[in-house]
C-alpha cells in the first residue's frame, strides 16, 4: 500500500510541476507612446501586479518582463486594467502599476502591498488622496484592543464635500473594491449624470458552484497511546491494522470571490461512507505460561464534513490545485469488538469477547492536491488526492487512535461554467 500511495503522490506532484507555470491570459500593453500591443499577459497576484508585467505576443513566444517605467500600462481582455503612476509609498516616491477602477472627472485607483489595501482618488493630475483602512491599538483598563481607525470617513467627506447627500453612505460603508467603485459611480451620477465616466471596472459577482463528489477512501488505524496491560493489546503498535478501502458519496459547495482572488475558493463537502478496520493480536505473558491470539474489528458508518481552502495554480481549462483545511466526522452504527483465544501451556483454555466503546464524533486536518478541468458552458470536473488524519479517536482504557485516510475523489460540478 505504501508503494502505491507514494506513486500516486509523485504522479500528482509531477502534474503540478507541468501545469504550475505562468498563467497567461489575453490582453494588451500600452507602450510609452500609448501604442496598443495585443498578446498574452501573466495573471499575477495583487501584490506582484504593481511591480511588473510579463507579456508575450503568442503562446509559443518567450515572455518579456515590463516595469512601470518601461510601459504606460496593461489590461486584460474583459478584466483588470493597470496604469503606471508615480506615488509616495512610505514617504518614498515610487512608480508602480495602479489598478484602474474608475476613469472620470475623479479617478479611482487601487493597489495592495505589505501594509494592506490602498485606494487613491485623483481629481487633479498626479494629485492623489489616499484612502486606507487602518487598524489601531487602544489601551483600556490595562488591556490592548485592536479597533478600526475611521479617519477614512473624514477624508472621503472632504473629498466629496460638493455632494453631501453621499455622507450617509460614506459613514456606513466598508472599504473594498466594490464599495469604493460604487461610491465613485454615485458621485459621477450626482455631478454629471454619469456621462463623464470613461471607464468603470466591472465588479464580478460571487461564484457559487454545487456538485457531487464520489471517491474511494483507504483507512488505517494506529494506536498512539497505550496505557496499561489490559483490554486491547499494545501489539497494535506493530502495525497489525491493515489498510481498508471504503467508497464514499456526497455533495459539495464551492464559493469564490473573483474580485478578491480568482484562484482561491472556499469549499464545503459532506460525504457518507461505510468503514471497517481489522487487526490481528498475539500476546504472551512474561512467564510464557498463558498466551493469546485473536482479532479486533471496528465497523462504523460516517458522515464526514470537510471545510477547506482550495487554490488553483492557474486559471486555464486544465489546472492543478492545492488545498488545506479541517474536517468533522460523525460516526454511527458502530460495531467495535475484540475477540481473544486464551491458551495455557499452548493448550486452548477459553474465549474472551469484549465490546469496545469509541467516541462517535471527532475532528482532524486535511490537505491534498487536485487537477481541475473546466470549459465555458460545460460542467467542470476535478480529480483529487486527499490525506486526512485525526488523533481524536478515543477507545476505553483511555487509548488514543490515529486514523489516517487517503482518498481518491472525483468531483463533478453541476453548475455550468
Amino acid at each position: 500500500m505504501k508503494i502505491q500511495t507514494y506513486f500516486l503522490i509523485i504522479l500528482f506532484l509531477k502534474n503540478i510541476c507541468i501545469f504550475a507555470q505562468s498563467d497567461f491570459k489575453k490582453g494588451y500593453i500600452l507602450t510609452i507612446n500609448n501604442d496598443t500591443v495585443k498578446g498574452l499577459i501573466d495573471l499575477n497576484s495583487d501584490a506582484n501586479s504593481i511591480h511588473h508585467c510579463k507579456f508575450k505576443t503568442d503562446e509559443n513566444a518567450p515572455f518579456t518582463e515590463y516595469y512601470p517605467s518601461s510601459i504606460n500600462g496593461y489590461r486584460f481582455d474583459n478584466g483588470r486594467y493597470y496604469i503606471s503612476k508615480n506615488i509616495k509609498i512610505d514617504s518614498t516616491l515610487s512608480k508602480i502599476f495602479l489598478e484602474y477602477l474608475v476613469d472620470g472627472i475623479s479617478d479611482l485607483y487601487f493597489f495592495r502591498d505589505k501594509n494592506g489595501d490602498h485606494f487613491l482618488i485623483e481629481k487633479k493630475p498626479d494629485d492623489f488622496v489616499e484612502v486606507h483602512k487602518f487598524d489601531k491599538t487602544v489601551r483600556k483598563n490595562g488591556v490592548d484592543y485592536t479597533t478600526t481607525d475611521n479617519r477614512y470617513i473624514g477624508i472621503l467627506k472632504l473629498e466629496f464635500q460638493d455632494t453631501p447627500e453621499l455622507y450617509h453612505k460614506i459613514e456606513n460603508m466598508a472599504i473594498n473594491r466594490a464599495t469604493m467603485t460604487n461610491l465613485l459611480v454615485d458621485y459621477h451620477n450626482k455631478v454629471c449624470n454619469g456621462k463623464c465616466i470613461v471607464y468603470t471596472k466591472e465588479n464580478k459577482k460571487t461564484i457559487i458552484n454545487f456538485g457531487i463528489v464520489t471517491g474511494l477512501n483507504f483507512n488505517k488505524i494506529i494506536l498512539i497511546k497505550p496505557s496499561n496491560d489490559v483490554g486491547i493489546d499494545p501489539d497494535f503498535l506493530n502495525g497489525k491494522f491493515k489498510w481498508s478501502a471504503a467508497p464514499s458519496l456526497g455533495c459539495f459547495f464551492n464559493i469564490n470571490e473573483p474580485d478578491i482572488n480568482e484562484k482561491l475558493s472556499f469549499q464545503y463537502e459532506i460525504k457518507y461512507s461505510q468503514n471497517k478496520q481489522h487487526a490481528t493480536i498475539t500476546k504472551a505473558d512474561i512467564y510464557e505460561i498463558k498466551n493469546f491470539d485473536g482479532s479486533v474489528d471496528f465497523k462504523w458508518q460516517s458522515i464526514n464534513q470537510l471545510f477547506y481552502l482550495n487554490y488553483k495554480l492557474t486559471t486555464k481549462q486544465i489546472s492543478p490545485s492545492i488545498f488545506l483545511g479541517c474536517f468533522y466526522n460523525i460516526s454511527f452504527s458502530q460495531m467495535n469488538k475484540e475477540h481473544l483465544n486464551a491458551y495455557i501451556n499452548n493448550v486452548f483454555s477459553h474465549e474472551i469477547n469484549t465490546d469496545l466503546s469509541r467516541n462517535s464524533n471527532y475532528f482532524g486536518l486535511l490537505g491534498g492536491v487536485g487537477i481541475n478541468y473546466s470549459a465555458i458552458g460545460k460542467h467542470g470536473i476535478r480529480t483529487e488526492l486527499m490525506y486526512q488524519f485525526t488523533k481524536s479517536l478515543i477507545i476505553h482504557f483511555d487509548r488514543s487512535l490515529m486514523l489516517q485516510t487517503i482518498s481518491l475523489n472525483i468531483l463533478i460540478n453541476l453548475t455550468k461554467q
